[in-house]
């Protein structure tokens, strides 16, 4: 547990953190489909990515021990990142704060919520944009 300020803080730290780890998500969805489709294995794309500079945890510890594998057991469904990013939207509102990047996730969350995935885990976002581009990413 970490003290983050006077009441309230912490909650705004909370959102903070559930925004950029949505992006990131996003992120590392749209890039390495594009890297397979272009034509790099998933496999090189992991060893450069787990070496440069867009290193992550959620890449180096979750991707390729979930979605990567082909597991869509929740460890954080799409539905509370739905409602996470919906909060941090509107504080940006709130804060006059403009989260184009959010909104974006946010919309592309929705999307797969509606397309039934909502108690899945939130790395299935990568699933509608593999089939979109005819790819299938998958550690073996």
């Amino acid at each position: 547990i970490l003290y983050c300020g006077p009441s309230g803080v912490g909650a705004v730290t909370k959102l903070v953190n559930n925004l950029i780890l949505g992006i990131i998500a996003e992120g590392l969805c749209e890039g390495l489909v594009l890297g397979v489709k272009a034509g790099a294995s998933l496999e090189t794309l992991l060893d450069v990515l787990h070496q440069g500079s867009a290193r992550t945890w959620l890449l180096d510890e979750y991707f390729t021990q979930k979605i990567l594998r082909g597991d869509v057991s929740p460890g954080g469904s799409v539905e509370v990142v739905c409602k996470d990013l919906d909060l941090a939207l509107e504080l940006g509102r709130e804060e006059d704060v403009p989260l184009v990047a959010g909104a974006v996730c946010r919309q592309l969350f929705g999307q797969l919520k509606a397309l039934g995935h909502g108690d899945d885990d939130y790395t299935t976002l990568l699933l509608p944009l593999e089939q979109m581009a005819g790819v299938r990413l998958r550690i073996v």
